[in-house]
């Protein structure tokens, strides 16, 4: 049998094919490297593209009122007021520090009758006409006001106020009545009324030139049962802008203590 040489021969490597192998294979990893990140982008396009799962809307937490800081408490003290002319009136204050002094007695004080209301006590001339408009429209709406305290002296606020002292102590004849000369009813523009009107005058009284001084809830009076309680007649005045100058509202008006 003939042996032809090609079997005879050893075989080994080519050098051509290694070359041909090694280009292919950097080929390879040129094409790898140049489309990694199109198919990135091309993964990236699809995920942007799909629908996103609804997320749950949070529910905002509501915002807290503001909680009204405390009245001030009230200072006693015995300062001389000012602004003390029977014509001034309208800027003399009188609360549980400034006081007026035992003359101060208004010339022209009329009896309250002179508004056709009744009750007794006497008001500054020029309150008249208010309270007389004041009065037709509560009874207009079937309502009885009456007057229960109007113009009070320095003596009669002083014996008021001793009475709750001696009685109730300290505390409460504080909180209950004004040392004398410390009450607006001294100037003679301020009404206690009675007639269960307490509500049409908050409402109403505005409208008429007179203003809620001292609004205020029902006190236990000491000495009573625990059931017992004061309500303090609802009182008004004149405020320190007649209605004619416009100002019509209980803006303005500070509570100043007992009165």
């Amino acid at each position: 049998m003939t042996r032809y040489p090609y079997y005879r021969r050893k075989r080994g490597r080519d050098p051509k094919m290694v070359v041909a192998v090694g280009g292919l294979l950097v080929a390879m990893v040129l094409a790898a490297v140049a489309v990694g990140p199109l198919a990135v982008s091309a993964l990236g396009d699809v995920v942007a593209g799909a629908t996103p799962t609804p997320q749950p809307t949070p529910t905002p937490t509501p915002t807290p009122k503001p909680t009204p800081p405390p009245l001030a408490v009230c200072e006693y003290g015995d300062l001389p007021a000012t602004h003390t002319s029977y014509d001034d009136w309208a800027l003399t204050l009188v609360d549980t520090t400034y006081r007026l002094d035992a003359s101060y007695v208004p010339p022209d004080l009329v009896p309250v009758s002179e508004a056709g209301v009744s009750g007794s006590g006497e008001v500054r001339a020029f309150v008249i006409d208010d309270l007389r408009a004041l009065v037709e429209a509560a009874r207009a709406d079937g309502l009885s006001p009456k007057v229960n305290s109007a113009y009070r002296s320095y003596e009669e606020q002083g014996a008021l106020y001793n009475e709750q002292l001696r009685k109730y102590g300290l505390e409460w004849a504080q909180s209950s009545a004004a040392q004398a000369g410390h009450s607006e009813h001294q100037l003679g523009t301020a009404i206690d009324f009675g007639g269960a009107v307490g509500s049409w005058l908050t409402a109403h009284a505005w409208e008429y030139g007179f203003i809620n001084s001292y609004p205020t809830d029902s006190s236990r009076r000491p000495g009573t049962s625990g059931t017992s309680a004061v309500r303090p007649p609802p009182r008004f005045t004149i405020p320190a802008c007649p209605p004619a100058s416009g100002c019509g509202s209980t803006a303005g008006k500070a509570e100043r203590g007992p009165p």
